[in-house]
């Protein structure tokens, strides 16, 4: 992973909470709404309905003898057709970015209603070149931010929040604590002497609980206090899975 540079200086860029699929560091958010929506607007202003309509949509012969259930059938089909204009255009904008670099690895998500188009980059190369050839569509993009964050990016164990504050304004991590191969009956028990555990051995001070506590046990606190216990926690409550997310802070 390369961090981010000069060549997201003139968008809108925030760190990435993730390594996107397990695969991609970077990813560019590409709202194509100015574009789409008047060349749709513009050929359904030239749209006519053929003969056959009815053909394309569900309907009973009863439907089409009432003139207001036949007027709604002929509703319903015209925003069929818009809807397959919209998702042809985004699947054409999503051809444009792939043909930037046909041996290039991605991944997309693709929003109809926004009319947005999200890549998911696995190496800085790409993802430059498509900043470079849509600048004007670019809306959002994300990466590798610090030597602190690529540290962070690249340690599976823990999850991370993006954010201007700690949470709660005092606590850098958040612990999900869940107890593993324990029934169903027996889990919320568990939950409780996992919470009771946490509660006896850390300064209340330095703590904050979830209230409802049904599938894991959930609290903020600071990272220090984790690293403390986790020993005594491996001894008291085995099999206890710990899931942390750690904020990275950015103005």
């Amino acid at each position: 992973m390369k961090l981010l540079g000069n060549e997201s200086k003139n968008f809108f860029v925030k760190p990435s909470d993730r390594i996107y699929f397990g695969r991609y560091p970077y990813r560019i958010k590409l709202n194509f709404k100015y574009d789409i929506d008047p060349a749709v607007e513009e050929a359904m202003n030239n749209f006519e309905i053929p003969d056959n309509y009815h053909e394309y949509i569900r309907y009973r012969q009863t439907d089409l003898d009432n003139v207001a259930e036949q007027d709604m059938w002929i509703a319903n089909y015209i925003s069929l057709v818009k809807s397959q204009k919209i998702y042809g255009a985004l699947q054409m904008r999503k051809d444009i970015v792939q043909t930037i670099d046909l041996r290039s690895n991605l991944r997309f998500y693709t929003d109809y209603y926004a009319r947005a188009i999200t890549v998911y980059c696995k190496d800085k190369e790409f993802y430059t070149k498509v900043l470079k050839k849509l600048p004007g569509n670019v809306e959002q993009c994300s990466g590798p931010w610090s030597t602190k964050h690529k540290k962070l990016l690249e340690n599976t164990n823990i999850d991370i929040a993006v954010r201007k504050k700690p949470f709660w304004n005092k606590y850098n991590i958040k612990v999900s604590a869940r107890p593993k191969n324990v029934s169903y009956d027996l889990r919320r028990e568990k939950i409780r002497d996992i919470k009771n555990f946490f509660e006896d051995n850390v300064d209340p001070n330095n703590i904050r609980f979830r209230r409802r506590a049904w599938w894991d046990c959930v609290f903020y606190t600071n990272e220090k206090e984790i690293d403390n216990l986790r020993t005594f926690l491996a001894l008291a409550h085995p099999n206890t899975e710990l899931q942390i997310t750690k904020c990275f802070i950015t103005k």
